[in-house]
């Protein structure tokens, strides 16, 4: 984006990520989602939306009957915030 000359804020749209760990998005990415922490250490998804506030980005994760969730499955995010 950056050799195109497209600004952080006026990238739109859905980005969609399907992540395959059955466990679901690990603490380290999910970081800042849930409880407030200085960007520099929040993880990957809470930077990403922060950076382009105006891309909705929804992440779902394959699931696994036989394996125990730790981690968040599924959510919408958009500028910082979980929004579904």
């Amino acid at each position: 984006m950056k050799k195109a000359g497209i600004e952080p804020t006026e990238v739109t749209g859905t980005l969609r990520i399907h992540q395959s760990n059955p466990r679901g998005v690990c603490n380290k990415c999910s970081k800042g989602l849930l409880k407030p922490h200085p960007i520099e250490k929040s993880g990957i998804f809470y930077q990403a939306s922060k950076k382009y506030p105006n891309l909705t980005i929804e992440v779902t994760s394959e699931i696994d009957g036989s394996v125990k969730t730790n981690g968040l499955l599924s959510f919408v995010l958009k500028d910082g915030k979980i929004i579904e």
